[in-house]
């Protein structure tokens, strides 16, 4: 749901995060996210890891999430924490407009991605991205988490 405390699996995520860098990542996707208040976010951004990660030249590439929502007022974590180091992504269609994906119910396009003027750093393909799973089958797909995953293979390829 999103309510959402700070609670072990934050210190999880953040001892994973911790670990990846510690052993050599300079790109460190994070396609996934939970919404917090802004006085959680505060919170979150003093953590000293992202300081510690900025100094070493590592980079979270975050997805923004799924919701059609502007996370500038309403955030997600780790999306929207302060830096430049801190890449959140949005979706884009074939066309280039906000990542949309087809409700079979009402016959009709829908946009699903977050957006934020001030947050969202870049946009990737998140509509109908052809998807490898289990045994071989193959599906198609929308989202940012498909969004950061491609802008953080462009930076690890760079």
């Amino acid at each position: 749901g999103h309510d959402w405390a700070v609670t072990g699996e934050l210190d999880k995520v953040i001892r994973e995060i911790e670990y990846v860098a510690g052993c050599g990542a300079k790109v460190i996707n994070c396609s996934f996210g939970r919404w917090v208040t802004p006085k959680q976010l505060d919170v979150l951004s003093r953590i000293p890891l992202w300081q510690e990660l900025a100094d070493k030249g590592v980079v979270l590439v975050c997805a923004a999430g799924n919701d059609n929502i502007d996370i500038d007022k309403h955030p997600v974590f780790p999306a929207c924490l302060p830096g430049e180091n801190v890449i959140a992504v949005g979706a884009t269609d074939a066309a280039g407009r906000g990542g949309r994906y087809f409700d079979a119910a009402q016959k009709k396009w829908v946009t699903f991605t977050n957006f934020g003027e001030n947050t969202i750093d870049s946009r990737a393909p998140g509509t109908l991205i052809l998807v490898g799973g289990q045994r071989g089958k193959t599906s198609l797909q929308n989202g940012t988490s498909y969004s950061a995953a491609m802008v953080s293979a462009m930076m690890v390829s760079k």
